[in-house]
């Protein structure tokens, strides 16, 4: 009677199981960054990610705030221009503890990036879950329309303000070959952490102006943002394109001490350098001629 028993759930769970899960894919993505909207000192970042041509079905975001108070929220939305999901939700987060929050989408990206901002304080993402509606084979293949002024190649035109336009600050929107990109980014293994090298480090200005000039190259793969911070606030972008081939960049800033300055790059692997520019003053025994 049990082995019976036993048997009937085995062929129960094998037909409804397997079509919960192709019916439903899922996608899990590690973060790892502090977000934040950039106000009274606090870290300004937004959370991007470019979803395939696929039904999302929902969104989850494991959350922990780190500042703010009882006002402190969050929002999802497609497109940093676009609605929130579900008809402008907010979600609070009235304490420091873990959090987790879920979002009903029901459409497709149509080109555009998830947008996770955090309004009124800073809250560390640590994972986001796409759920999407239907399995991939069940979808016709996407078409890739060329939009206007948009070249073919590896690096994307600029907007008309000088700057890369993007799913993050520095991931080219609606340029052709950005999807492949995205989904090779996602799918590899074995990206190798991104790294800052200082060069030279030499005044520019007076002796008691604080200013300086920093020089120095960038390494990775799959950045996400590259560039000089203030107080947790981008101040110098430093532009690498979207790719999975490992680049260098070489930079050279104007930093002045005193102001938190940093040195920062980001990968979507969720790995990053940091380099605290005070400090690597503090520990050059002789910046200045």
């Amino acid at each position: 009677m049990i082995k019976r028993f036993l048997s009937l759930a085995i062929i129960i769970a094998a037909c409804c199981f397997p079509v919960f899960s192709a019916a439903q894919e899922s996608e899990r993505i590690m973060v790892n960054q502090l977000l934040g909207d950039g106000s009274h000192g606090k870290v300004w970042r937004q959370w991007q990610h470019q979803a395939p041509e696929r039904e999302v079905a929902s969104v989850t975001a494991m959350l922990q705030k780190r500042s703010g108070g009882k006002d402190t929220f969050v929002n999802l939305r497609f497109g940093v221009d676009g609605a929130a999901f579900e008809n402008g939700k907010q979600v609070f987060l009235p304490n420091n503890k873990p959090s987790t929050v879920t979002w009903n989408v029901s459409q497709r990206p149509s080109g555009k990036p998830f947008v996770l901002n955090v309004y009124k304080g800073e809250a560390f993402l640590s994972t986001v879950i796409v759920r999407y509606a239907q399995s991939a084979a069940a979808l016709p293949p996407p078409s890739k329309p060329h939009a206007p002024g948009v070249r073919i190649g590896n690096v994307p035109p600029p907007a008309p303000d000088g700057r890369f336009t993007g799913t993050s600050s520095n991931r080219p929107r609606n340029y052709p070959d950005s999807r492949d990109a995205a989904h090779a980014c996602r799918t590899m293994r074995n990206i190798r952490p991104p790294r800052i090298e200082l060069g030279r480090i030499r005044p520019a200005g007076g002796f008691l102006s604080g200013q300086y000039k920093v020089e120095g190259s960038m390494y990775g793969a799959c950045i996400e943002e590259a560039g000089y911070f203030e107080f947790g606030r981008l101040k110098k972008q430093i532009t690498f394109p979207y790719t999975e081939a490992y680049q260098r960049r070489e930079f050279e800033i104007k930093a002045k001490s005193g102001q938190r300055g940093e040195l920062r790059i980001y990968s979507t692997s969720g790995r990053e350098d940091i380099i605290d520019l005070d400090r690597a003053m503090s520990h050059n025994p002789s910046p200045w001629p």
